[in-house]
């Protein structure tokens, strides 16, 4: 058995940031098992970086494994280190249990029994062979009790700032919920949610339809945008995301699909986020040609080569097309995985090239992002919205702003339907932004990403808006001062193009 004291004592003592492999190596050598428990790891938990340092302690027990012939276990790896599980860190475990939490909590009482259940889920995936099998198996278990807005009020007080009604369920018209009109401003549902329920039953000041009707425009002022021609006709844009499924929605010019990616049965965020860029009644650029890049999002190995892959692919791509219809922004809403030396070459050259690689790092440099303070308020009115969250928390007033929350995109599960998405997010405004560029591309074939962030700076409106007290736990209120923001007005933006041209024209 490990000497499990020692070995906390021998790592203590290290001066590095984080465990040296050498070391331990050593350490564990002269042990009988290989093992490492989790007391261990929350012993260091301030002193590592931990997604590391799992990375370390799984190889080291593998190959310790491996000499003695004896079985390691390290807890949160968990025992006979299966290859999809070691693919994937205990921090993207919890992602997934977070997200899955979101989508399927309502099928248990609480979510002290969620996680059991989807721990169990887990371990059955991995024995499968894939670990994303575990969405789903969580798809298959049937509502057993009816849903109420106590379970929904606890779920966000858990950090839940968006709840996720089922697909196609329908909540019961006995219960009242006209008193709960707080917690309506974060969910998220889609047309049959609200067929059976009583007018009386719904809150004085809420209309699910309303909501969902209003969430397929962008609103400040993208409508008029679209009315005076710029809709991003002849700009082309990419996305990588996950699968996308076929929909009325999406024109979609040119699709390829990675080769992890196509093992994963993801549609809801690509549809999202497909939707909010280029979506025929939903998106910022309607008429853009849109090439799509499916990549496993994952931080994993093989995430990292589907988005290489998709990263090289747009090169090539853009080699074959004539320079007027090349490919000039890249919508990626998450980060750039793959190994970052050959990332970080592959985004030069496409910058190099004019292309504006927009993932969340390059997001977070300039942008925030917004909710409606009244979804079914007037989505032109720029008093209509407010800080959801910051790129800078300290400095919140140095960002540009766009909304990102109370959409309403197409659903995947059927090739006509739609969902409103109360939630607001990166991943929704990253798309918005990409949008505007298509529209400023059109305006100006010319522009740059620096010539965009400054014009967008120049012409914003400027809003006083209230901030989170904590950005990353909202139920804790908004702070009573406000900040003067800066919100992209994309018809000014496009004015002052055109007053531009007028200039050089004369």
């Amino acid at each position: 058995m490990l000497n499990i004291f020692g070995l906390v004592k021998m790592i203590n003592t290290n001066k590095d940031q984080f465990i040296q492999k050498d070391e331990v190596q050593k350490f564990i050598k002269k042990q009988k098992s290989p093992s490492v428990f989790n007391e261990y790891l929350q012993s260091i938990n301030d002193q590592v970086n931990i997604r590391e340092f799992q990375e370390h302690m799984g190889q080291i027990a593998w190959e310790a494994e491996e000499k003695t012939g004896s079985e390691a276990s390290i807890e949160f790896k968990k025992k006979k280190y299966d290859k999809e599980y070691e693919k994937c860190s205990l921090e993207a475990i919890n992602e997934m249990r977070d997200q899955a939490y979101r989508f399927h909590g309502h099928k248990t009482k609480d979510k002290e029994t969620f996680n059991v259940l989807f721990g169990t889920l887990m371990r059955e995936a991995i024995k499968e062979g894939n670990m994303y099998n575990v969405y789903e198996k969580l798809e298959q278990i049937e509502l057993k009790e009816p849903i109420t807005m106590e379970f929904i009020k606890e779920y966000c007080k858990q950090g839940g700032y968006d709840f996720q009604l089922p697909k196609g369920v329908t909540l019961s018209s006995d219960i009242d919920w006209s008193n709960s009109e707080d917690v309506f401003y974060y969910l998220s549902f889609d047309e049959s949610t609200f067929a059976d329920t009583p007018r009386e039953h719904l809150p004085e000041n809420y209309d699910p339809q309303q909501v969902f009707d209003k969430g397929k425009t962008l609103g400040l002022g993208i409508d008029e945008a679209h009315e005076k021609g710029y809709t991003g006709k002849g700009v082309s844009v990419a996305i990588c995301d996950w699968q996308l499924k076929p929909h009325k929605d999406l024109n979609v010019k040119e699709y390829q699909c990675g080769e992890y990616a196509a093992q994963v049965e993801e549609y809801f965020h690509a549809s999202a986020v497909t939707g909010i860029l280029a979506g025929q009644q939903t998106g910022v650029a309607p008429d853009a040609d849109v090439y799509f890049f499916a990549e496993y999002q994952d931080r994993s190995e093989t995430g990292g080569n589907d988005m290489i892959n998709a990263l090289k692919s747009i090169i090539e791509k853009n080699k074959t097309l004539p320079e007027n219809q090349r490919i000039r922004v890249v919508s990626i809403s998450g980060p750039i995985y793959g190994e970052q030396e050959e990332a970080q070459a592959l985004i030069k050259e496409l910058t190099d090239a004019g292309v504006w690689v927009l993932s969340s790092e390059e997001f977070w440099n300039d942008f925030g992002y917004l909710e409606k303070k009244d979804p079914m308020g007037d989505a032109d009115d720029f008093n209509n919205y407010q800080i959801n969250h910051p790129n800078d928390d300290e400095h919140p007033e140095q960002g540009l702003y766009v909304t990102s929350g109370n959409r309403t995109v197409p659903d995947p599960t059927n090739e006509t339907a739609y969902r409103h998405d109360s939630r607001a997010s990166a991943s929704w405004a990253i798309p918005v932004v990409a949008g505007y560029y298509a529209l400023a591309c059109q305006a100006d074939p010319s522009m740059t990403p620096e010539k965009f962030k400054q014009l967008a700076a120049e012409t914003a409106r400027v809003q006083e808006s209230t901030t989170w007290k904590n950005p990353r736990d909202q139920f804790e209120g908004r702070t009573e001062e406000t900040v003067p923001i800066k919100i992209i007005d994309i018809n000014a933006l496009l004015q002052r193009i055109e007053e531009e041209k007028l200039q050089c024209a004369e």
